[in-house]
């Protein structure tokens, strides 16, 4: 049986904080954004990257080879892929 331990908190650096809102300002539809959390805190949202998609007003479709490409791209970057963690919409 699971247990809850205490209340999930999940923060934002104030670059993934203003990402959110501006792509959330920005577009009429949904959007989809995939983001890195710390190294050090899981807890902890960094910044949020935009892969190729197709949206509509109550779905996004992230285009798999946009997605692939992001991951090598941040892999060449120095960044773990087990931190590419969150994805937001």
């Amino acid at each position: 049986m699971a247990r809850v331990i205490g209340p999930k908190v999940l923060e934002f650096t104030e670059r993934a904080w203003r990402q959110m809102w501006t792509l959330t300002d920005t577009v009429s539809t949904e959007v989809s954004a995939l983001g890195i959390c710390a190294k050090d805190r899981r807890d902890v949202v960094e910044e949020f990257y935009v892969p190729k998609q197709v949206c509509t007003s109550v779905r996004t479709e992230m285009d798999p080879d946009s997605v692939s490409e992001l991951t090598l791209r941040l892999l060449s970057e120095g960044i773990e892929p087990w931190r590419l963690c969150v994805w937001w919409h």
